[in-house]
């Protein structure tokens, strides 16, 4: 009776820790999704000409077809031959934890979504 408590308890632990690994490799699989998503969208504003980056790139969304999640560039000018350019990217794993600020994944910032205040949306 005693060994098969051990072995009961032996066998749930090693479950835990496969299913924690297997919930880990989706999110390392996701982030290099999101990841060459973001880098793609910045690449593209390389391409384009200096003066229309902020007209075409701020404040776009972007996506992966078949990924469930939603990315969104910014350009801030901060002087007249300088911006700053971010390319953020949220996704939903399919346990439902939903990575970066967009909940709701519509691209938008939303009521109790910009946790930092910068008024935009940030994934890690």
């Amino acid at each position: 009776m005693v060994a098969s408590m051990i072995l009961i308890i032996t066998i749930v632990g090693i479950l835990i820790s496969y299913i924690r690994s297997l919930e880990l490799a989706e999110m390392s699989r996701n982030s290099s999704v999101a990841i060459n998503a973001s880098r793609s969208q910045i690449e593209q504003m390389k391409n384009t000409d200096f003066a229309q980056i902020a007209a075409n790139f701020n404040n776009v969304t972007y996506t992966v077809p078949g990924f469930n999640g939603i990315g969104v560039s910014y350009v801030t000018t901060v002087s007249t031959n300088l911006i700053q350019v971010t390319a953020t990217f949220c996704w939903q794993q399919r346990n439902g934890r939903v990575v970066g600020e967009d909940k709701d994944l519509d691209g938008a910032v939303d009521a109790g979504e910009d946790a930092n205040g910068n008024g935009r949306l940030d994934s890690p």
